[in-house]
């Protein structure tokens, strides 16, 4: 990864570079020139995301929604507690209005896919 000259931002000294991701929030990045046209992503909440999805710089971003976090957690802590689950790798139990999980290795359970946030969606979230 090269570091940019002092008085220059990436875009500027790789005129080639037509979509950046970044793995800190987009603001750092947008608040410096971005060229006509460029995609730029990057991790942030909804909140802090907002008005780069609506101007278009940033189209879509993905996370996992809390809300769902939440419900699967409650839901796998009730399954231990009552001891439908006890840990093991290869158990199932279903989480409500998510489903049937499984549990991985280490004790672990996934979610799944992330949440995409767009334009359609995005003002439905306040965090």
């Amino acid at each position: 990864m090269s570091k940019c000259p002092p008085g220059l931002t990436l875009p500027e000294l790789h005129t080639d570079v037509f979509d950046v991701v970044v793995w800190v929030m987009v603001s750092s990045l947008v608040q410096r020139t971005v060229p006509p046209g460029a995609i730029v992503t990057g991790l942030g909440t909804p909140d802090s995301m907002k008005k780069y999805v609506a101007n278009g710089v940033a189209p879509a971003f993905e996370l996992w929604n809390p809300a769902d976090l939440g419900y699967l957690a409650g839901y796998a802590a009730v399954n231990y507690a009552s001891g439908k689950i006890n840990g093991t790798q290869g158990q199932t139990f279903t989480a409500g209005k998510l489903g049937k999980f499984t549990i991985g290795a280490d004790k672990s359970v996934l979610l799944g896919p992330p949440f995409v946030f767009t334009k359609s969606n995005i003002n439905n979230f306040n965090f």
